[in-house]
Formats: C-alpha cells, structure tokens, sequence
C-alpha cells in the first residue's frame, strides 16, 4: 500500500509541474494590439462605382475581425492625411471599430511623419498603463508623402522623389523609434501609378516595413492584403522577449515586396504634420489633430509562482484524501 501512495503521490506530483510549465508558458504570450493606419488624403476618393476609401473601409473592417478572432488582441484606428488623428482607441469591440471606420472621410495630403508619430504614441500610452502586449503597426496608403516633417539628407535624394526629404524623416523616426520595439507592415494601394514615381512608392513602403511589404493595383485586392497582413499578425509567436520575425513578402495583386532594412542616425520626435522644408532641421506647421485614447481592460499575463502554488495545494490536496481513503481500507 505505502509504495502505490509513493507511486500516486510521485504522479500527482510531475502532472503539477507539467501543468504549472504550461500556464507559464501561457502566462509568458502576449496579445496583439494593433496600431491601424489609414490614409484618408483627397485621392482616396478616386474610384467608381467604389472608391479607393470605400475599398479601404471594407478591407479595414475585415482585418480587424480577423486580428480580434485571437482571444487578448485589440486594435485602434488612427486616420492620416495633412496631419493625423486617433479615431478609436485599443478595443476588442468590432462594432465599435466598424462603426467609427465608416464615419471616415477624406481630406488633405499624406503626411506620413505626423501617421507614424500618432500610431507611435498611441503604442506608448497604452503601455504606459502597465498594459503588456506585442507592439503593431500597420500603414495603408495610396501615395507617398507630399508633406510633414522633413530632414534633408539621410537615405533618399533629390534624384528618387521630388519630395525626398518628408520620406527621410519618416523613415528615420520609422528606424529609430518606432522598429526596435515594433512590428510594422505596410500595404501600398498603387492604382494609378507608374514609372519612377511607383519605384519609390514601392521602396518607401518596404523601407518602413519590418515584416513585410505588400502592394497592390485594384481595390478588390486591398482586402486580400488586409487578411494576409492580419493572420500574418495572429500567427507569429510573441514571448516576452520576441526574436523579429526574418523579413518576408506577402503575394498580393501584381505586386509585392521582401523588406530591407535601411541605415539609421539619431532624430527628434513629436506629432503633428508640418510644412515642407529642405534644411536638415525640421519645422511645424499644420498640427496634427490631438490624439485621443479610450481606457481599455488591463491584460493580464499571470503570474506563475501563483500558479504553481496553486496547482501545487491542489495536489498536496488530492494526496491527502488518497492517503485517507488508503488508511480507512486498511482500517477496515
């Protein structure tokens, strides 16, 4: 009888430490929380019968419900065009997000300083409520930037785009402060562009990206590359400490791009758009519209000496009463 207790209690004893490894391992994962950025500048509204932003919406309402079908992920929505705005903070409400996307409108350029700047900060604010979850971007535009803030020399020159020194510092505030602790994927929605001008739209949104650059021609595309960019998203691990992901193209329309990364040097940053400027220095203008977050739930993580203690008592339980049932047989 004392060696079958040994046995049971040896049993008992490894099943509490093989469930206490899994709920840390669980406790250790973190959810998703997605940062999305949508153009909303004046050539949005090319299009007929539906328009580039009617394409825009439906691919955005579609991604956020694949991206919140993981338990834990939430998503916000920020909209850019001659500056930028947060339309609906981190939430696992899909009406909510549905909702507030199709309130969107047009207006204005494409400032891609003041987009990656609000989607940045937005990132920060909420961790800065003790909330732990994986950090994401993701950017649609269908330009690049015709305005925002601008640094005359860094990766681009005159000789790519007319407006190289806007692309320079969105990139660099893209290097330096938004990739080392985020995941940033880039949809470029490229209809009506050609030649040059299409080259460097298409390397701008690769450079911006970390892991994976995706670029399409028509509007029935644009949801298929929301979809990939989403279970791309759900799919990939994200520990405490997550190792990048290797750079990757997503296959979606007639084009598509792997990412690379570019070199970086040191930048300010703040929000808002900007006028152009070709000095090195960069100057406001136009600011961006203030940034609103709405409080979300705070997610756990667990903690697992909690749960090891608690496997561990309900074990030692389970001991005892085998041990007592065992001595009232042999009492018996």
């Amino acid at each position: 009888m004392k060696k079958s207790i040994s046995l049971i209690l040896c049993f008992v004893l490894a099943l509490s430490c093989i469930f206490s490894s899994v709920v840390t391992a669980s406790a250790d994962t973190k959810p998703n929380y997605v940062a999305l950025v949508l153009d909303v500048s004046y050539t949005m509204d090319i299009g007929h019968p539906k328009s580039r932003l009617d394409s825009q919406k439906e691919a955005a309402k579609s991604f956020c419900k694949t991206t919140l079908s993981t338990e834990g992920n939430k998503v916000a929505i920020i909209t850019f065009a001659s500056g930028a705005k947060v339309l609906c903070g981190f939430t696992n409400d899909i009406d909510e997000l549905c909702g507030k996307i199709d309130t969107i409108m047009t207006t204005g350029a494409t400032y891609f300083s003041a987009a990656l700047e609000t989607a940045n900060e937005v990132l920060d604010k909420e961790e800065a409520k003790g909330v732990s979850f994986q950090r994401n971007i993701v950017l649609c535009s269908d330009g690049t930037p015709l305005g925002g803030k601008s640094l005359e020399e860094y990766v681009y020159t005159k000789d790519d785009n007319s407006y190289y020194y806007n692309a320079n510092y969105a990139l660099k505030y893209d290097n330096e402060e938004i990739k080392p602790n985020t995941n940033v994927y880039t949809i470029g929605f490229y209809e009506s562009m050609s030649g040059k001008e299409l080259e460097f739209a298409k390397r701008f949104m690769k450079d911006l990206s970390t892991n994976g650059s995706v670029v399409v021609d028509n509007g029935d595309d644009l949801v298929d590359a929301f979809e990939n960019t989403a279970s791309t998203i759900i799919t990939v691990d994200t520990p405490d400490t997550p190792d990048k992901p290797d750079s990757q193209v997503i296959t979606t329309g007639s084009e598509s791009s792997s990412n690379t990364s570019s070199n970086s040097s040191s930048s300010s940053s703040s929000t808002g758009g900007s006028s152009n400027n070709k000095s090195g220095n960069t100057a406001n203008s136009t600011p961006a519209a203030s940034a609103q977050t709405v409080t979300s739930d705070t997610v756990s993580t667990g903690d697992s000496s909690v749960s090891f203690a608690l496997v561990l008592s309900v074990s030692l339980i389970a001991f005892a009463v085998i041990v007592f049932t065992a001595r009232k047989k042999e009492a018996e």
